[in-house]
């Protein structure tokens, strides 16, 4: 390929066109021109929005760069929660018990009206974490080795 705008020793000015029809002026050196120069010339793109990654041994969910435990004080809501929840039978993520005092061990969960260590909706489809609510034994299935 020649290079049909040298604007230095070893580097062309290129037009790239990408699919969504917008066109950027990019200096690259020619032996790079067309595939190569493309990702570079193309602007970044806004992250993804970021799934929840439930982190089994230290019982937190990782969500939108946030860290939440997964035991404590919960408010259901409707609308702007922290996480969504969906609750099985099988293949629970976490198992949950629901109790009136002391949520201070994985997977303890009092539910308040104010003052939330972190906020849920029931979801139906595509949750965050699947819970399985149980009377004994809350947390997860991971065993944390002993030192």
């Amino acid at each position: 390929m020649t290079c049909s705008a040298p604007i230095a020793i070893g580097v062309c000015a290129a037009l790239l066109a990408p699919s969504n029809g917008l066109v950027f002026h990019s200096a690259v050196p020619h032996d790079r021109l067309p595939n190569q120069a493309i990702a570079g010339a193309l602007p970044a793109q806004e992250p993804a929005l970021l799934r929840a990654v439930f982190d089994a041994k230290t019982c937190t969910l990782q969500i939108n760069g946030r860290s939440i435990k997964l035991y404590g004080k919960y408010q259901l809501v409707d609308s702007f929660p922290d996480f969504t929840v969906r609750q099985v039978e099988r293949f629970a993520d976490l198992k949950v018990q629901r109790v009136k005092r002391f949520p201070d061990k994985c997977g303890k969960w009092q539910e308040v009206q104010r003052f939330p260590d972190f906020k849920i909706k029931m979801v139906r489809n595509f949750p965050d974490l699947k819970v399985k609510y149980v009377d004994r034994f809350p947390g997860t299935r991971v065993a944390i080795p002993q030192r």
